[in-house]
């Protein structure tokens, strides 16, 4: 896993699906016919990680058209994108100088 996607597996706050739970379960290859609990809780790591991949590709933000009707847009990888105002910023700053929000590379 990525540091992006530890930190949105973070920033997900499942009660299950921990960063610590997605090491140990991804990379498992149990057999269903041998032990069904685990390869059923590795299948669920790791939809759950596809999801996370996704995020980790593309933001939705939601704007408002100019009659306040929310509208969402994709603007793709948010990597270097403020997440408080969509601002981009250059890589060493840790607050963005639109917003003042600190910043989680």
């Amino acid at each position: 896993m990525t540091d992006r996607e530890k930190e949105i597996i973070k920033q997900l706050n499942h009660t299950i699906y921990t960063v610590e739970f997605m090491e140990e379960w991804l990379n498992r290859n149990d057999n269903v016919l041998i032990n069904a609990p685990s390869a059923l809780q590795s299948m669920g790591a790791k939809g759950y990680y596809e999801a996370v991949k996704q995020m980790a590709k593309e933001l939705v933000v939601e704007e408002k058209d100019e009659r306040h009707i929310p509208k969402k847009l994709i603007i793709g990888n948010f990597e270097n994108l403020c997440p408080h105002c969509s601002h981009t910023w250059q890589d060493g700053n840790s607050v963005c100088d639109i917003c003042g929000q600190l910043l989680i590379p």
